[in-house]
C-alpha cells in the first residue's frame, strides 16, 4: 500500500502566500472537521485562518437568505446538505448524502425557502479567513448568521486547544488571559451573550484569569484542561459557562511551550519545563499529585545545560507507541541548531539522538496510527519540509549518513 497523498494548498483552495507565519509558535486546533489556525499576528494583519475539510463551496447568486443549519435539497439531483455560511457570492454547504451537488439544479432551503443556482462547485479543503460570526438568536436552533465586530483576540493568539466543545485561545497582548468560543461554534467569540453556551473569557467568567503568563493549553479528554504557565500550572474542571473551577497544581513548575507535552496510553502527562522533563500522573486531576521531575536524578544538569530560550527555541514531544517512550526534539526557530533524545519509559532512562543535519531535527511530530503496518508509526516533520519516520532495517540516515550507535556501561 502506498503512502497517503499529500495535498499542497494553492490558490484553488483559497491559499495566498503569506497567509500563515510559521517562524514562531502557531496554534492549530482540529475541531468540527476544520483546522483553526492562529499564528500570533493581530486580526488586522490576517493572523487567523481555518482549513475546512467538509464543505462544498458553491458559487452563484442566492435569492433570499439561507438560515444557518437548515437542510437544503437540489432539484433533479436528490443531493442534500446543510447550509453553513455565505461569503459574497460563495456559499458553503455540508453534504449529507453520497450524491454530490452539480451546476444544473436549483438548491432550495427547507426553512427559509431561499434558492441558489450554482455556477461552479469547489470541493474541500478550503482555506478561509477565520471570521467571527454570531447567531442573531442564540437560543434558536437555527438562528441567522450576522456579521459583527471580530471578537477574536485582536492582538493575536498563538496557543489554542479544544476542550468540552469549545476552542480556547490565549492573548498575545495579555498573556495570562484566555477566551473560549461558543459551545460547538469556533466562529462565535462574542462574550456579551448571556446564554449558557455563549463564548466566555477570563474577563467575563467567574473563574477569572490564571496567575501567570500562559505557555501551553493541554486538554485531557473532556475531563479537564491544564493551563501551563511560565512558573505555574493550573487546571480547569468543567465548562466555564456553567459551574467550572480553576485550581492550582503547581506554583513552582511551569511548561516550556505549547508543543512541549504529550500523553502516554495511561493518561500520564509528560512535559518540558525549564529545569527538566516532568510527568503528571493521569490521576493528578483527581488526586492533586504534583509534577515529578524525571531527569533530575538520572541527568541532573542536562536540561539546564541546553540553555532553553522561549524566544528562540521550540520544543515538541510525542509518545511513540512502538518504542514505548517519549520522543523529545528541541530546535531553534531558524533551524540552525537542534537537540533530540528519547526517554525510555521501560527503563526510565534517556537515549541521546543525533541527525545528519540540523534541519532534519523534528519541528513537529505525530504518531500516525494507520490500519496498515507499513504506514503506521511516528511521523516527524523536519525543518527542511520533509516528513520522516523510523526504519529499523536501514543502515543509513536520510541523506546517506551512516548510523552510529553506542552505549556506556
Amino acid at each position: 500500500m502506498t503512502l497517503p497523498t499529500l495535498t499542497l494548498l494553492n490558490a484553488a483552495h483559497g491559499w495566498v502566500n503569506g497567509d500563515l507565519v510559521t517562524s514562531s509558535y502557531l496554534a492549530m486546533v482540529g475541531a468540527f472537521q476544520t483546522f483553526w489556525f492562529a499564528d500570533g499576528r493581530p486580526v488586522a494583519d490576517g493572523g487567523f485562518h481555518r482549513l475546512n475539510f467538509c464543505n462544498d463551496r458553491l458559487s452563484g447568486v442566492a435569492t433570499g437568505t439561507f438560515s444557518r443549519g437548515e437542510g437544503v435539497t437540489q432539484a433533479g439531483n436528490t443531493a442534500e446538505g446543510i447550509f453553513d455560511e455565505s461569503i459574497g457570492n460563495t456559499h458553503f454547504f455540508y453534504r449529507t448524502t453520497t450524491k454530490p451537488f452539480n451546476t444544473t439544479g436549483l438548491i432550495t432551503g427547507a426553512i427559509s425557502g431561499a434558492t441558489l443556482t450554482p455556477t461552479a462547485i469547489g470541493y474541500p479543503p478550503h482555506w478561509l479567513a477565520w471570521n467571527n460570526r454570531i447567531l442573531a438568536s442564540p437560543a434558536a436552533a437555527t438562528g441567522l448568521i450576522t456579521n459583527s465586530t471580530n471578537y477574536l483576540p485582536y492582538s493575536g493568539s498563538n496557543i489554542g486547544a479544544l476542550f468540552g466543545g469549545r476552542v480556547y485561545l490565549n492573548s498575545v497582548e495579555n498573556p495570562n488571559q484566555w477566551i473560549a468560543s461558543r459551545h460547538r461554534d469556533p466562529q462565535d467569540f462574542a462574550v456579551s451573550q448571556a446564554d449558557i453556551g455563549s463564548a466566555v473569557s477570563s474577563q467575563t467568567s467567574k473563574l477569572g484569569i490564571v496567575g501567570d503568563a500562559i505557555t501551553a493549553m493541554v486538554p485531557y479528554l473532556d475531563h479537564y484542561l491544564y493551563f501551563g504557565c511560565i512558573n505555574e500550572i493550573w487546571i480547569m474542571r468543567g465548562d466555564p459557562g456553567s459551574g467550572a473551577q480553576i485550581t492550582n497544581v503547581s506554583r513552582t513548575v511551569g511548561m516550556f511551550g505549547p508543543d512541549g507535552w504529550c500523553f502516554d496510553e495511561k493518561g500520564n502527562l509528560f512535559f518540558m519545563a525549564m529545569d527538566g522533563l516532568y510527568v503528571l500522573s493521569g490521576r493528578s486531576g483527581v488526586e492533586g499529585a504534583p509534577p515529578e521531575n524525571l531527569t533530575n536524578t538520572r541527568m541532573p544538569g542536562f536540561i539546564k545545560s541546553l540553555g532553553l530560550n522561549r524566544r528562540t527555541d521550540r520544543v515538541c514531544m510525542e509518545y511513540d507507541k512502538d518504542r514505548y517512550g517519549i520522543e523529545v526534539s528541541i530546535v531553534q526557530f531558524d533551524g540552525a541548531y537542534g537537540v533530540s533524545f528519547f526517554w525510555d519509559l521501560r527503563l526510565n532512562a534517556m537515549d541521546p539522538q543525533s541527525f545528519a543535519t540540523s534541519d532534519h531535527y523534528p519541528a513537529s511530530m505525530l504518531y500516525y496510527n494507520s490500519r496498515v503496518a507499513s504506514t503506521r508509526g511516528l511521523l516527524m516533520g523536519g525543518q527542511d519540509g520533509y516528513i520522516r519516520k523510523w526504519d529499523d532495517t536501514a543502515k543509513n540516515d536520510d541523506g546517506g549518513v551512516a548510523i552510529d550507535s553506542y552505549c556506556t556501561l
